[in-house]
């Protein structure tokens, strides 16, 4: 292909990608549907823009290895192992019923055995990313439902590529006997557990001694990708998918120190690709094999299958301890790894154009027809935990503290959830959350107001001094800091770049904010601490500093009326949000030492109370010693000058603009800008 066509084709390729995500986002549906709907349009069936070129088809396979690299890198193997029975069980009847059923309607619409089985095995993945947005934009993730589906979508994401591997082998010619159904999945079984355990030992030193070492900036990026690319290569070698190798090298790194740096590096990249992959699967659609009727007829009785399958999982969970409806149709999304089984089946000559739109059409209705359906389940459950509320409050609070865990004590009423969920955050810090504590703050929603009071805002003061990364966790996955703070709840989204990222403690590290209590431990900054007035205004700015980089006057104003601030406070917080790069960019200065500077810094700041606030939150801003020795020189000058209102109070003030008139009216007849610049 002339290489201008391919980049013509890539443009395309990538520009209807992400204006279809966009769209796609904006109703509230996965971007994964928009994308390959957008394929079906471009490719030869309707448009014909892209077709089968080898070039697109490469990229779409690096972004499908991407894909699974990431999955694997939000994969915690310890959280895997401790996901409990009841997903365990959830996972393992949610592939089994879906995978024996299948099978059985496929041989007997006439299909032959390595098709239908990989039909079959194509529909027993549920996808982690839509299930675990749907539940949090309920703020449901906090549920004992939410926890068993995440946890039984992870295990059984693994065992779907299990059975993608030994479903591609016998589809592939390997044919269907005893001693393969023996050796295939005892081969991928032993790859998975081989290179897992070989690059956990390894690969985490491995990395985090690279990552201190590298002196250049795309090291770590371009050893990550060797990494997946090689554990790819080495699953082809033993006649597994590539796919798989990449998914163990996620694995892998998944518990390494690298894991974050790691994930933002690679992150941009597979924004590209992988829309790409699932573009391209649209494309390889044929849109007439949806007109189809025995596409319609075996894709209709499939997709039954796959909802009762999944509705059957939530067997898996006890009676009476969840709602197992919920749980059940909170399996039913499927997504990436279909999509997967899609793309490799049609790859492999395993699959033909019917049979691939028939798992296509079941991908599809799948991902889309769930979603109010979870909604409506989850209100309900809401409903009836309303209805079952304490009045009176039980002898020693709402809550019980142990060394190990918060746990609710009773059932409360509904508008108290946000003042229960402001003290369970602040013990978190040190203990884990309870089960009913988390059920009962899911189930509850925002069923009733909450009002912020005196009390709300001492426990969310206490929060901004005391709390840490699994104090904003708890509130943020409970749906209460949604519900509270919503600005706040805004600025995490856009931070979570990542839709795979069910544990983003990246986001949830307020680095102003923390930088400045790790400070507070230490002089000269302990003792600037002391000459503030209102301590709690001071977190609550470096709070939205690091939330909304310091530059939203008008956010901080919203936040400050939503939570009640008296006008004093009020003024307090925009003053610091506004001016926060004052001191930094007159420190930056060669004159910052100079009589002029100091006493127009002194005039502008007011007090010595602003003024120390000021030089904590650009003290919590930067981290270069020599930037903070030179800030600690300028507080003390500007300290100094508040020190004499004679020189920086109103009377200074006249006198200032006076010369300032003055300086004009001498130099009427220069530039404006000559004279503003010595002024």
């Amino acid at each position: 292909m002339d290489v201008g066509d391919l980049l013509w084709r890539l443009l395309v390729v990538l520009i209807a990608a992400r204006a279809a995500a966009e769209i796609a986002e904006r109703f509230h549906q996965p971007a994964v549907l928009a994308e390959i709907l957008t394929g079906i349009l471009l490719g030869p069936s309707a448009l014909g823009i892209v077709g089968h070129q080898p070039s697109l088809q490469f990229l779409g396979e690096l972004g499908a290895i991407l894909l699974l690299f990431d999955v694997g890198l939000h994969m915690d193997l310890d959280e895997l192992r401790h996901v409990g029975r009841a997903s365990m069980q959830v996972a393992l009847i949610g592939v089994t019923v879906p995978l024996v059923l299948g099978f059985a309607a496929l041989r007997a619409f006439g299909l032959h055995t390595p098709v239908a089985l990989f039909l079959a095995s194509g529909i027993t993945a549920t996808s982690v990313g839509i299930t675990a947005r749907v539940f949090a934009e309920m703020h449901a993730l906090a549920g004992i439902e939410a926890r068993t589906v995440l946890g039984a979508a992870v295990a059984d994401d693994v065992i779907g590529l299990l059975i993608l591997t030994v479903a591609v082998r016998i589809g592939s010619g390997q044919g269907l006997s005893a001693s393969t159904l023996v050796t295939v999945p005892l081969l991928a079984v032993g790859f998975v557990i081989v290179a897992s355990l070989l690059g956990t030992k390894v690969a985490p030193a491995l990395f985090q001694r690279i990552g201190k070492g590298a002196r250049t900036e795309g090291t770590l990026t371009a050893i990550g990708l060797a990494f997946a690319l090689g554990l790819g290569s080495a699953a082809s070698a033993v006649k597994l998918a590539p796919i798989v190798g990449a998914f163990v090298a996620g694995v892998a790194l998944g518990g390494s120190p690298s894991r974050d740096d790691l994930v933002r590096r690679i992150s941009p990249i597979g924004h590209v690709l992988i829309p790409i992959f699932f573009l391209l699967i649209g494309a390889e659609t044929r849109l007439k094999s949806f007109g189809d009727g025995w596409v319609l007829g075996v894709g209709a009785v499939l997709t039954v299958i796959a909802f009762v399958g999944k509705i059957c999982a939530g067997l898996g969970i006890k009676r009476g301890r969840a709602d197992r409806l919920l749980v059940g149709v909170g399996m039913i999304p499927r997504g990436e790894v279909g999509l997967i089984f899609a793309s490799l089946g049609l790859a492999r000559g395993i699959l033909d154009a019917r049979t691939q739109a028939v798992l296509i059409l079941v991908v599809l209705v799948s991902t889309i027809a769930p979603t109010p359906w979870i909604r409506r389940r989850v209100q309900r459950t809401r409903a009836r935990s309303i209805e079952r509320a304490t009045v009176a409050e039980p002898p020693g609070g709402w809550l019980v503290l142990t060394p190990e865990e918060v746990e609710l004590n009773g059932e409360p009423p509904a508008p108290l959830r946000a003042r229960i969920a402001f003290e369970a955050a602040l013990a978190c810090t040190t203990r884990r959350p309870g089960h009913k504590l988390l059920d009962w703050i899911s189930s509850v929603g925002n069923a009733a107001p909450h009002v912020w009071d005196d009390a709300l805002r001492a426990r969310f003061f206490d929060i901004l001094r005391h709390g840490d990364v699994r104090s904003w966790r708890f509130l943020e996955v409970s749906g209460v800091l949604a519900d509270t703070l919503p600005e706040l709840e805004g600025a995490l989204t856009q931070r979570m770049r990542d839709p795979f990222d069910l544990d983003p403690a990246g986001a949830l590290q307020w680095e102003t904010l923390d930088d400045l209590k790790a400070l507070l431990e230490r002089e000269p900054w302990r003792s600037a601490w002391s000459m503030v007035e209102r301590p709690q205004i001071v977190l609550l700015a470096a709070l939205l500093s690091s939330a909304f980089d310091g530059s939203s006057v008008e956010i901080a104003t919203d936040i400050a009326q939503r939570i009640g601030l008296n006008e004093e406070d009020l003024s307090l917080l925009t003053f610091l949000v506004q001016e926060r790069h004052l001191l930094p960019a007159a420190a930056s200065r060669h004159s910052f030492g100079s009589e002029d500077t100091v006493l127009e810094l002194a005039t502008h700041i007011g007090s010595v109370p602003r003024a120390a606030a000021l030089y904590l939150l650009a003290s919590a801003s930067v981290h270069e010693p020599e930037r903070r020795e030179a800030l600690t020189e300028l507080f003390a000058l500007v300290r100094t000058a508040l020190q004499h209102p004679e020189l920086t109070g109103s009377a200074a003030t006249d006198l200032l603009e006076s010369r300032r008139r003055e300086i004009r009216l001498a130099l009427d007849g220069f530039p404006r800008e000559l004279v503003e610049r010595h002024v």
